[in-house]
């Protein structure tokens, strides 16, 4: 755009001088939520839209934004056992949405404008030996410092800058069998699968998920289904969830409510571990533990493992701050295997978990959504706190 008016241009043109030309540069707003403030609200702005400065590099339309639950206690600065270190303030939070590709940088090859894909939960570069972060949330790896740096802002926002190597691909069958918002599961089943891989799950075997009445507990149930084991025991607090749960197959989903002393309840899910027709069954294969919260203890956990078999496999992919009083000689006598899972570590099971989709095994519209939009982020905040099972928040920065 110039300053010098036509007519102007013509009459300097008379004399053979030519106009200085003024450009003034165009930029591009969105509306993102921005967090100023440890323990503030968030507040809703416009800012300037990100660009891509780094190679590598992707801009997405956000279309639906997963809310955790901990968003809240992340968000207040009261961290607990998450530990998280934010990019500095102010940064726009949200690590795992849906979006749908706008641009990328000259040297990603093998995308398209158009595609729609999730956003892992933990991404890297893939440069530097353990630069993981958690978009707008934490830095994971040692060396993430400078790519936190980069990759700043979350999904929180109309639109957003990933690593290429953090987004995933979702087949044109999904996005035509599911909208958005139902879509936005797999960002955190994937958290889900991550646990059950790392347990090595097998077809057949028994599996008690300590936890369930969580969003990566429940997930874990829904996911055991569909990969084959014969048994899922849902151990939880609260019985009309661990209902919900027992709904995906009455036949295979045995549920445990802790709400009566947790010596009785051991006993119960020693006792319902060990009813399978098999002779030398003498427990559960597998325990995926999921608790998680300022409050917990480590009780229901210690039952949980006393009610493995002999080289049982534990994984540990809750988040409480206290300590764990495991048995030294328990362990070894026996020959329990005890893990932990921190996210999906493998980015190339995300295709996995899709096809599992694709082949109906796992049905996303078993999932109960609560959309909100941009404009109601404090509130979408406060609703994620409480929600439960197979209930999750989702923000649309879209609408």
């Amino acid at each position: 755009m110039s300053r010098t008016s036509s007519p102007a241009r013509a009459f300097l043109g008379i004399f053979g001088i030519q106009p200085h030309r003024i450009t003034i540069p165009s930029t591009s707003s969105m509306k993102a939520a921005r967090l100023i403030e440890l323990g503030k609200p968030l507040q809703v702005l416009q800012v300037e839209e990100p660009k891509l400065t780094h190679p590598g590099s992707v801009k997405l339309r956000v279309k639906a934004a997963y809310m955790a639950r901990f968003a809240g206690q992340a968000l207040s600065g009261q961290f607990g056992a998450l530990k998280y270190h934010f990019p500095e303030l102010p940064v726009t939070p949200g690590p795992v949405s849906i979006g749908i590709i706008e641009d990328f940088s000259d040297d990603v090859l093998d995308l398209n404008r158009g595609d729609t894909v999730v956003v892992g939960n933990c991404v890297s570069t893939g440069n530097l030996k353990d630069d993981r972060i958690l978009i707008g949330w934490t830095k994971v790896g040692q060396l993430a410092g400078r790519t936190q740096d980069i990759y700043k802002d979350g999904a929180c926002a109309e639109k957003m800058i990933v690593p290429a190597t953090g987004i995933h691909l979702i087949p044109k069958v999904l996005t035509e069998l599911y909208s958005y918002h139902e879509l936005a599961a797999l960002s955190y089943m994937s958290i889900s699968y991550g646990a059950i891989l790392r347990g090595d799950l097998r077809a057949g075997q028994v599996v008690i998920v300590n936890g369930s009445t969580g969003a990566i507990g429940a997930g874990v149930v829904m996911l055991c289904l569909a990969m084959g084991a014969s048994k899922v025991i849902a151990v939880g607090r609260d019985r009309e969830t661990l209902d919900k749960l027992r709904e995906l197959d009455a036949r295979r989903v045995v549920t445990v409510a802790l709400d009566a002393p947790i010596a009785m309840k051991k006993q119960e899910i020693q006792r319902v571990a060990a009813e399978v027709d098999f002779p030398d069954h003498q427990g559960a294969n597998l325990l995926v533990d999921c608790v998680g919260g300022a409050d917990v203890t480590p009780e229901s956990t210690m039952a949980c493992l006393e009610s493995l078999k002999r080289k049982g496999v534990a994984v540990l992919v809750g988040g409480f701050a206290v300590p764990l009083p495991l048995s030294y000689h328990y362990v070894v006598h026996k020959a329990l295997d005890i893990r932990g899972s921190f996210m999906l570590e493998d980015t190339r099971s995300y295709g996995d978990l899709m096809r599992m989709v694709m082949g109906g095994q796992i049905d996303l519209k078993k999932f109960n959504i609560l959309p909100f939009s941009l404009d109601r982020m404090n509130e979408a905040v406060g609703v994620a706190a409480k929600i439960k099972g197979l209930d999750y928040v989702v923000v649309d920065p879209s609408v």
